[in-house]
């Protein structure tokens, strides 16, 4: 159906008349909508759920409403009037508006309003429900979070501990609560309490016991079966009393002890200790019956002297040691000892002198007197010596003199040890000891020679080496020690115009030049002496051999350096014409060995010269050609970097009528 209509009208004045009149127009004909149909729910309820910590915005669920009109008519817009929940007012959807609380409401039911925007207005409404579900948001909370308690160690194993009430308010498995020991002292376990699970009850399950542990320092963990769980911590803080359960005791059943007659009045002569395991009990101690020549501190156990002692009077002392541990009356339980006292004489031998001191030396005979010593005994005349201590591998002796002397000839070595401390003692007859010490020093003796680590030996030496050049370096071990084992070295013969020896390193350097072919040998005696001073130094020796070896450092020479020679033409061939006399003051076939060459005027090779200078025809002169020749011979040595001399030799050719 159209929406509008467009109608031409035309007027007329007389109809059916000639010359009538007229007039038209156009008339615009709009139909107007009628809003007829109102807004209908798909559904005229529906269901939702939500968690109780959804975030302000979250989507829940989305109702919807048709309209079947059209244009303005058919619009719809949706309206929702809730504390905690609101409509987009377009498309439907519904979403969180504040924070919910499932513990204070688990349902919520919505009227939602569909409205559409014709003239009238038109409407329809559905129902929502929505259930919040539960979210595990509350910690379980207890009455009381600290419980201090007190008991005895002695307490009745299955004492129930006072309980504490807990709850949590969400609901279901978030809300039921789970008891738990978390740790007693700072450990996992204990063996001393028990937890009921279920209701938090705590048992006494074991007796404690003061001297192990007087605290306990417990942690309960309360907490809900959430998927996240949640928990509270409650401490108890017991306190155990100690109670007087064990006697003191002494650590020996008696005591034997000896002291001087001469110990000064307040002299401390013995620290006893009893133990009590009662911690908190301290141990009292008394002398029962007194005595009037001791006492004892009833703290500390420390028994003193209260007078001069005589020995003559009372040679032994029996005390009885009480202790007594200070728990309450009830309870208070007592130990003794016995401790016997022997009056000695307390005078110990005194030296003559605190410290000795004296040397020997290493080759000292058996039997040898190092030193003596001697010691007074104001008590008791007889007094025996001994060495307590220093004395290594028992080199020394003392005899009942108090002469020490030499036992180990073969131990007493200077190299092996050079110095003795000994400790010597003098005990008399009441074994009463004093002592002092004696300081021997050890001087070696020189035994031992120097030995060269070679006999003899040879190096060679080009004789082009370079001054300051080391040849080699001798080595001498000593086996002495100190003085007598360090070694000088020297050149007893032996070209000492050409080489030096450093006395202390021993390393040989040449100082001279070198010319094998004047001396291509040297023999060179080294010594190596001590400085032994007992019996004195010792030395021994080495030969060395250097050879000089030939460099090529001399060029050959001739004994002319011009050759005049007439020869008559047409000689035959191989003729000698002269013999070219040259030498060469290398030694060695390899430097000294020469060779002859022309090096020019042979014109046509005409001559030739030999091996050991010759020189002959090589073809037959005819002097209508060559009237002379003027030769240049070369000579060459042998050597790696090859020398040379030239010579000439001019031959004049003479016809034979000539």
């Amino acid at each position: 159906m159209a929406s509008s209509y467009s109608l031409r009208v035309t007027v007329y004045d007389t109809v059916g008349y000639s010359g009538s009149r007229s007039s038209k127009t156009i008339v615009h004909v709009e139909v107007l909508n009628k809003n007829e149909y109102a807004p209908i729910f798909l559904s005229k309820s529906y269901n939702a759920s939500v968690s109780e910590d959804a975030r302000v915005g979250t989507f829940v669920t989305q109702v919807s409403a048709t309209d079947d009109d059209t244009g303005e008519d058919g619009i719809v817009k949706y309206s929702l009037t809730d504390k905690y929940f609101y409509v987009d007012e377009s498309t439907g959807k519904v979403h969180v508006r504040s924070p919910m609380d499932f513990e204070s409401m688990q349902y919520h039911s919505l009227i939602i309003t569909a409205t559409d925007t014709g003239f009238p207005t038109k409407s329809d409404a559905t129902i929502v429900h929505i259930t919040v579900k539960d979210v595990n948001d509350n910690y379980p909370v207890c009455a009381s979070s600290l419980h201090v308690l007190h008991y005895a160690e002695n307490q009745t194993v299955g004492t129930i501990l006072p309980s504490f009430k807990c709850e949590d308010v969400d609901a279901v498995s978030n809300g039921v609560l789970t008891y738990s020991i978390f740790s007693v002292n700072g450990g996992p376990t204990s063996r001393e309490f028990s937890i009921d699970s279920s209701t938090g009850e705590i048992m006494l399950v074991s007796s404690f016991d003061y001297e192990s542990t007087s605290f306990f320092y417990i942690l309960v963990i309360v907490s809900d079966d959430g998927l996240t769980s949640l928990s509270f911590t409650v401490t108890y803080n017991i306190r155990i009393m100690d109670i007087n359960e064990h006697t003191p005791s002494f650590s020996k059943a008696k005591y034997n002890i000896e002291i001087a007659e001469a110990t000064d009045i307040n002299m401390d002569v013995l620290v006893l200790k009893a133990t009590d395991d009662d911690i908190a009990d301290s141990v009292i101690y008394s002398i029962k019956p007194q005595n009037s020549d001791f006492e004892i501190n009833p703290t500390t156990g420390v028994i003193k002297t209260t007078t001069t002692l005589n020995k003559t009077l009372t040679p032994v002392y029996n005390l009885t040691i009480y202790a007594a541990d200070s728990g309450t009356s009830s309870y208070s339980r007592t130990s003794s000892t016995s401790v016997i006292i022997n009056i000695t004489n307390n005078t110990a031998p005194v030296f003559l002198s605190l410290y000795y001191e004296t040397t020997v030396c290493e080759n000292a005979s058996e039997g040898t007197t190092v030193l003596s010593v001697s010691a007074i005994d104001p008590d008791d005349a007889t007094v025996s010596f001994s060495i307590w201590s220093g004395n290594t591998r028992n080199v020394f002796a003392i005899d009942t003199a108090g002469n020490i002397v030499v036992q180990d000839t073969i131990s007493l070595d200077y190299e092996t040890t050079s110095f003795y401390n000994l400790t010597i003692a003098a005990v008399d007859q009441g074994q009463q000891t004093g002592t002092t010490i004696v300081s021997i020093q050890i001087t070696g003796y020189n035994e031992f020679a120097p030995v060269f680590t070679f006999f003899s030996s040879t190096v060679s030496l080009p004789e082009d080496t370079a001054v300051n050049h080391v040849v080699m370096t001798a080595v001498a071990n000593d086996s002495d020690s100190g003085d007598d084992g360090l070694v000088n070295y020297s050149l007893l013969s032996g070209a000492r115009s050409k080489f030096i020896i450093d006395p202390l390193t021993g390393t040989i350097r040449l100082i001279g030049t070198l010319d094998a072919e004047t001396t291509d040998m040297y023999k060179i005696v080294i010594a190596a002496i001590d400085k032994g001073h007992t019996p004195g130094k010792l030395t021994s020796t080495s030969t060395l051999t250097i050879i000089i070896t030939d460099v090529n450092d001399n060029a050959p020479t001739c004994e002319s350096s011009l050759y005049i020679v007439h020869l008559i033409e047409n000689v035959e061939i191989a003729t000698n014409v002269t013999k070219i006399e040259c030498s060469d003051n290398d030694i060695g076939h390899s430097n000294s060995a020469m060779t002859y060459t022309i090096a020019s005027g042979n014109t046509q090779s005409t001559f030739t010269v030999s091996s050991t200078g010759q020189v002959s025809t090589a073809s037959f002169v005819d002097r209508e050609i060559y009237e002379s020749f003027k030769l240049i011979v070369k000579i060459s040595d042998s050597g790696t970097q090859s020398f040379t001399a030239t010579t000439t030799v001019s031959v004049i050719v003479q016809g034979k009528r000539s």
